[in-house]
């Protein structure tokens, strides 16, 4: 058995032995220039491949490490040597470098220093200048007139796309930019041998005619006008200019003999259609008036008007200033009467009511009752206060006065009450006030705390919310 395995270990070895012979030699495949003469300021590509090489390989470049496979693109100044080298192995290659201004890179016999494009072998001195935007004879021109491939182009000055004076281009230059010649005037866009002729007296198609004939291009219609007032009757002739009674530019004459009836015409207020729209005495007719919307049929209307030859429905009235045109009691000449409503439309309501205390709406025009007791009957008119003043010569501390208020049960009336020495401000005693509901009695007090000066016992009666104008109440007071 011991024997067995040295034997098999032998062969082991020697296989590893055998192995390590035959180890790939790392070799170049090739290494080149493309291309080899270049001229100074152009490039070249250097490209190469190394076999069998392995990671540990490596490969370099004039000294520097490079894959086994790959290219480079170089543009030297001068000649120069370059080489690649792998485990001890080189090859070199050497790329010519010659002169800039012996360079002839398109091959077409010109060098660059006469050649305007030396990477185009169909550009150069002499060549067949052509239509293609390349200046191919490199004389500073690109396209010149009368190249290969030109076409003629007419002067178009007016541009119409006709011209007269041609020539050979490329394309449009300049006023150069029609393909049509014949054009008898161009300075003119309205004329050229595809224009219509038209009515302007001119030979607008260059036919050698100007405005020949009816129903020319452009003319206009002209109507049989007996009474020459601008507007005619009948189909009517498209002439360029007028003829014989074919005189007028408008139709629609409903009264051709009659030269203030056409529509034109202003209407008036005579009877008479004078415009030629169907109407007679239409709104806003000459001599018209002014007519008021009048609904309630009280004479006055509202400020919507109509300018009418005479009253048609609802406009009416020839003034306005109706502020209800749906009540004919309310108007401009109605009388006041005091009912909370502005019955004559002046913007005033119950004006001139009194109440038979006016003025009396603040504390310093208070009415002064007479007596220390006693009782009134009032009225609040719209926009009223009433105020009222008790005097007192000399006061007592703790002196009372006291209100009390009724009123109808529509209403809704409040009553306050104070204590004032000068009748700019309650200062011997603030406002005590009662705020009941609508139609219930209001009654107040207030105690003056000073004595042995002269003083006022003051009661304001207001309407609460609601305009209550002309309502009635009924106030008693009392002063101990």
């Amino acid at each position: 058995m011991r024997g067995i395995i040295i034997v098999s270990l032998l062969l082991l070895l020697l296989a590893g032995c055998v192995g390590e012979g035959v180890k790939p030699v790392p070799e170049i495949e090739y290494f080149n220039a493309t291309p080899e003469v270049i001229y100074k300021g152009d490039s070249a590509i250097l490209s190469w491949k190394v076999v069998n090489a392995t990671n540990k390989t490596i490969v370099a470049l004039d000294m520097v490490q490079v894959e086994p496979e790959g290219s480079i693109t170089v543009t030297p100044e001068e000649t120069t040597n370059y080489t690649l080298s792998v485990e001890g192995k080189s090859r070199t290659i050497t790329v010519l470098v010659l002169p800039a201004e012996e360079a002839d890179r398109d091959k077409d016999g010109y060098r660059v220093t006469v050649d305007c494009d030396d990477n185009n072998p169909a550009v150069y001195p002499g060549a067949e200048e052509k239509c293609n935007g390349i200046d191919d004879d490199c004389d500073g021109l690109v396209d010149e007139e009368n190249a290969a491939g030109c076409v003629l182009y007419y002067l178009d000055v007016d541009q119409d796309s006709y011209g007269s004076v041609e020539k050979c281009l490329c394309g449009p230059s300049g006023a150069y930019t029609a393909r049509r010649g014949g054009d008898c005037d161009d300075s003119d866009t309205t004329v050229s041998p595809l224009a219509i002729e038209v009515c302007d007296g001119k030979d607008n198609n260059c036919d050698g005619k100007i405005d020949d004939g009816e129903n020319l291009y452009g003319c206009v219609k002209f109507y049989i006008d007996e009474d020459n007032d601008k507007y005619g009757i009948g189909m009517g002739k498209c002439l360029c200019i007028p003829f014989d009674v074919y005189r007028a530019n408008e139709s629609g004459d409903c009264d051709d003999t009659d030269d203030d009836i056409n529509p034109g015409a202003n209407e008036k207020c005579d009877g008479k259609d004078n415009d030629c729209d169907g109407e007679i005495d239409e709104e806003n007719a000459v001599g018209c008036k002014y007519y008021y919307k009048d609904q309630d049929g009280d004479g006055y209307g509202i400020n919507k008007k109509k300018c009418l030859c005479k009253p048609t429905g609802e406009y009416r009235a020839e003034n306005d200033g109706d502020c209800d045109d749906l009540n004919k009691t309310i108007n401009p000449r109605q009388n006041e009467i005091c009912n909370g409503i502005d019955d004559d439309c002046d913007g005033l309501v119950d004006e001139g009511m009194n109440d038979g205390y006016e003025p009396n709406n603040n504390l310093a025009s208070a009415k002064l009752l007479s007596g220390l007791s006693g009782d009134l009957e009032g009225k609040i008119l719209k926009g009223d206060d009433d105020y009222y003043k008790v005097r007192v010569a000399n006061l007592t501390a703790n002196m009372t006065g006291n209100a009390e208020m009724s009123v109808p049960e529509s209403t809704d009336f409040d009553l306050c009450v104070c204590w004032s020495s000068n009748l700019t401000s309650c200062d011997l005693a603030g406002w005590e006030c009662s705020e009941n509901d609508k139609g219930m009695a209001e009654e107040a007090s207030a105690s003056v705390g000073v004595g042995g000066i002269e003083g006022y016992f003051v009661a304001h009666v207001f309407a609460v919310g609601n305009d209550w104008s002309c309502s009635k109440y009924e106030l008693s007071w009392s002063v101990g």
